[in-house]
C-alpha cells in the first residue's frame, strides 16, 4: 500500500500528481489526498452520531436562531440574511481556533466594564445555534474538523490504517483545530511506528519566514516525544525566487527563460502580437496541437484573437462556447441567491418572475411566500409575490402589466 500524502486542497493534489507523472510512467493516486479528504476519512459525523449539514443549511439555522433571539443588540439588521451569513462565518472562524461559546463568554467577561451588548448577543446566538444543531443531530464544518481530531486522538480510522507512511506538504494555514488534527495523526502514526514528514512552505527570506519559524517552534513544543521529520520547504518553481526577493532593499534580477512579456496599446494590438507569436512557433516547427492560448474567460478578446490568427493564415477555433454565467439559465441561477443578499429589489424579483426558465425551476417547490418570509421579506412584499408564484402569469398578464393596470403595488420592501 502506498504512503499518505496530504495537501491543502484539491488543486495542490492535482499539481503533485502532475509532478509525479513527470518522474515515473505510472502514479498511484490512492495516497494523494487533501485535508478535506483526511477529515472525511476519520468519519467524524458517525463519530458524533450526527449528520453533516451543508453550508446553506447551517446558515439557515443561524438565521432561525437570530430571529428567535431578536430583537437584539443589532436591531433589525439581526433579522437580515446578511447578518446570519456573517455570524456563521464568525462562528466557523472561532471553531477553527478550537474554541466554543464558553471561551467566547469568558473572553467577554475578561474585558470588564462597560457592558458589551453586541458581543453578549453573539455569545447567546452561538449557544442557540449549537442547541439547534444538537436538537436536529447535525454537525457543521467546524464540528467535523474537531471531531476528526478527537477520533484520531483515540484511534486510527480503518481508512487510514493501510498506509505505510504519512507526508504533509505545503500547509500554509495552521489554525489550532487543524494543528490538533495533525498532532493527533502524528501521535497515532508514532504509536504504530510509521514515519511522518511535515513541510511548511518557506521563501528563504527571514522577513517572510518568521511566521513559518513560529509555527515550527509551536509544533516542537506541542509535539515533544513524537518522531516527526519537519522542515521548511523552499519551492523551486520558475517564479519561486520572488518570495525570497520580497521586501528586500535591492532585489536581484533573475532570468526566466520560459517566460516572455510584451505590452500592447489596445486589446486588438495584443491579439495581433499573440497571433504573430503563434505563427512564429509554427514556422519554427512546433506542432499545431501543442500550441494553446489561454484566457481568463472567453469573451471579445478570444474572438479578436481568432480573427488575428486568420490574418496570418493560422486556422483556430474557440474550444468552449458561451460561459455558463452568460446563458439565460446561468443568469437565473446566479440571480436567485443574490435576491436574498440584496433584500429582494423590485427589478430583481421581476426579472426572475418573467424568466421563461423560472416555471421549470420552481415546479414542485414550496410556495414562494414561505421562502421569502423565511428570509425576512416584509409582509408588504410577500403577499403579491405569493400570487405571482402560486399561479404563473402568462405573457398577457405579466407582473409589469398588472401593476400598470392598477393592481396592488406591494413590490417595494
Amino acid at each position: 500500500m502506498p504512503g499518505l500524502r496530504v495537501f491543502p486542497d484539491a488543486d495542490r493534489v492535482e499539481q503533485a500528481l502532475v509532478e509525479a507523472a513527470g518522474a515515473q510512467p505510472f502514479v498511484d493516486a490512492t495516497g494523494y489526498v487533501s485535508i478535506a479528504w483526511l477529515v472525511e476519512a476519520c468519519e467524524p459525523a458517525r463519530w458524533l452520531k450526527r449528520s453533516p449539514v451543508s453550508v446553506l443549511g447551517a446558515r439557515l439555522l443561524m438565521a432561525a436562531a437570530a430571529r428567535a433571539l431578536s430583537p437584539g443588540a443589532f436591531g433589525d439588521y439581526g433579522r437580515e440574511p446578511a447578518f446570519a451569513r456573517s455570524a456563521w462565518d464568525l462562528v466557523q472562524g472561532l471553531k477553527l481556533q478550537d474554541t466554543g461559546p464558553a471561551e467566547l463568554e469568558g473572553a467577554i467577561a475578561g474585558l470588564g466594564h462597560p457592558p458589551r451588548p453586541r458581543l453578549e448577543f453573539l455569545a447567546r446566538l452561538w449557544r442557540e445555534y449549537e442547541r439547534r444543531l444538537a436538537e436536529q443531530h447535525l454537525a457543521d464544518r467546524g464540528d467535523l474538523l474537531r471531531a476528526a481530531a478527537d477520533r484520531l486522538t483515540q484511534e486510527l480510522p480503518p481508512r487510514l490504517q493501510p498506509f505505510t507512511f504519512v507526508e504533509v506538504h505545503h500547509l500554509h494555514d495552521l489554525p489550532p483545530a487543524r494543528a490538533r488534527l495533525l498532532q493527533a495523526l502524528a501521535t497515532r502514526c508514532h504509536a504504530r511506528k510509521l514515519p511522518v514528514k511535515l513541510t511548511l512552505p518557506a521563501a528563504n527570506n527571514p522577513q517572510i519566514d518568521v511566521l513559518v519559524n513560529e509555527a515550527f517552534a509551536g509544533m516542537e513544543k506541542a509535539w515533544q516525544g513524537l518522531d516527526v521529520d519537519a522542515w521548511p520547504e523552499v519551492p523551486t518553481a520558475p517564479l519561486a525566487w520572488i518570495g525570497g526577493a520580497l521586501f528586500g532593499d535591492t532585489p536581484p534580477p533573475q532570468a526566466a527563460p520560459a517566460l516572455h512579456a510584451f505590452s500592447a496599446a489596445t486589446p486588438r494590438d495584443e491579439a495581433r502580437q499573440i497571433a504573430h507569436q503563434v505563427r512564429g512557433l509554427l514556422d519554427a516547427g512546433t506542432a499545431p496541437e501543442e500550441v494553446a492560448v489561454v484566457f481568463r474567460d472567453l469573451g471579445d478578446d478570444a474572438e479578436a484573437l481568432v480573427e488575428a490568427l486568420e490574418e496570418v493564415a493560422v486556422p483556430a477555433r474557440v474550444r468552449l462556447g458561451m460561459p455558463l454565467g452568460a446563458t439565460a439559465p446561468g443568469r437565473l441561477a446566479l440571480l436567485l441567491p443574490q435576491l436574498v443578499d440584496d433584500g429582494f429589489p423590485v427589478d430583481g424579483v421581476l426579472a426572475v418572475l418573467e424568466s421563461r426558465y423560472a416555471p421549470k425551476v420552481s415546479r414542485g417547490a414550496p410556495d414562494a411566500a414561505h421562502w421569502f418570509g423565511f428570509c425576512s421579506a416584509r409582509k408588504a412584499s410577500a403577499a403579491p409575490t405569493r400570487c405571482a408564484w402560486a399561479r404563473w402569469p402568462s405573457a398577457s398578464t405579466s407582473p409589469r402589466r398588472r401593476k400598470s393596470a392598477g393592481s396592488p403595488t406591494g413590490w417595494r420592501r
